[in-house]
C-alpha cells in the first residue's frame, strides 16, 4: 500500500511539504535519545542545568540503532516523492539543532530572520545534492515548541528564480536572499510526535523558530540525495516525481505569464 495518499502528494507539490506520521517507532526514538543527551553533555532529567537556549550538535549518529530509523514506511514515502531507485538511502543522522524551553516567552511568532534555502552547493533546477529535506522528530513538538518554520509554496518561487538564473544557477546565499525577500503569507510551524518525519521539497524556504513552550525540542535534519540530477524533460508525465512536478509547475506557470 502507498504510504502517501494522492491528496498528500498534491499537498507536497503545491505547498512543498508532507508529514509522515509514525514513520519510525517511538520506542526507537527513545532508545536513541540517551546518545543525543550524552553528546550534548546535558542530563535529560535535570532541566535546571539547561543553561543554553540552543545547542547545535554537529555530530552524526551512525549504524544501529540509528539505521533502523529508515524504516520501510519512511523509504516508501521517499520513493513516492523522488522515484524508486533514484535516491541514496542515508544510513546516519544529520546535525541536531536543539532548542531548550525557558528562554523565550510566549506567544509563539513566526521568525523574522534566519530564513534560508538549504544547501552549500551551487543551486540548479535539477540539483541532485538534496533531493528531499527530512526533519526527523525525536521529541514531542506541540504548537509553540519551536518547530521548524516553513513558508508554504516558497519552493515554487525558488524554482522560478533558478529558472531565470540558468545555466549559471545561484549560489546558496543568493537563492536564500531572493526567496526570503518575498512576502510569507503562509508560515507553518512543523509539529509532531517522536517518530514523525516531515519531508520538504529541496527548495523550501524555512527557518528555526523560538521555543516558547515547556518542552525541549530535539530533531535531526537529514537530506535524501539523488543518485543523479533530476530529469525535467521526461516524455511520460507519469514518470515525473512529485519533486520534479513541483519545479515544472512553477516554471511552466512563469513561462505562461511572459
Amino acid at each position: 500500500m502507498p504510504v502517501l495518499s494522492p491528496a498528500e502528494i498534491e499537498q507536497f507539490v503545491d505547498d512543498g511539504y508532507v508529514v509522515v506520521r509514525k514513520a519510525f517507532p517511538r520506542d526507537l526514538a527513545e532508545l536513541i535519545l540517551p546518545d543525543v543527551w550524552a553528546a550534548m553533555g546535558y542530563d535529560a532529567h535535570k532541566p535546571e542545568t539547561w543553561d543554553k537556549a540552543f545547542i547545535h550538535l554537529r555530530q552524526f549518529l551512525w549504524h544501529m540503532p540509528f539505521e533502523a530509523v529508515y524504516t520501510e514506511k519512511l523509504r516508501g514515502a521517499v520513493d513516492q516523492l523522488l522515484g524508486r531507485g533514484r535516491w541514496l538511502v542515508p544510513m546516519r543522522s544529520g546535525w541536531w539543532p536543539i532548542y531548550f524551553p525557558g528562554h523565550q516567552k510566549p506567544p509563539w511568532k513566526a521568525p523574522e530572520s534566519g530564513w534560508h534555502v538549504d544547501g552549500g552547493h551551487q543551486h540548479h533546477l535539477n540539483s541532485p545534492e538534496q533531493g528531499l529535506l527530512g526533519i526527523l522528530i525525536f521529541s514531542e513538538i506541540r504548537p509553540g515548541d519551536g518547530g521548524t518554520a516553513i513558508s508554504l509554496g516558497s519552493h515554487l518561487e525558488a524554482a522560478r528564480f533558478l529558472a531565470a538564473a540558468e545555466p549559471e544557477g545561484l549560489k546558496p546565499g543568493e537563492i536564500s536572499q531572493k526567496v526570503a525577500a518575498l512576502p510569507r503569507p503562509r508560515v507553518l510551524e512543523i509539529t509532531g510526535e517522536p517518530g514523525d518525519v516531515a519531508l520538504m521539497h529541496p527548495l523550501m524556504l524555512h527557518s528555526a523558530s523560538p521555543n516558547t513552550g515547556p518542552r525541549v525540542r530535539i530533531l535531526t535534519n537529514k537530506t535524501f540525495p539523488l543518485r543523479k540530477p533530476m530529469d525535467l524533460s521526461r516524455a511520460n508525465p507519469a514518470e515525473q516525481s512529485p519533486v520534479e512536478r513541483a519545479i515544472l509547475k512553477a516554471t511552466s506557470a512563469a513561462q505562461a505569464t511572459r
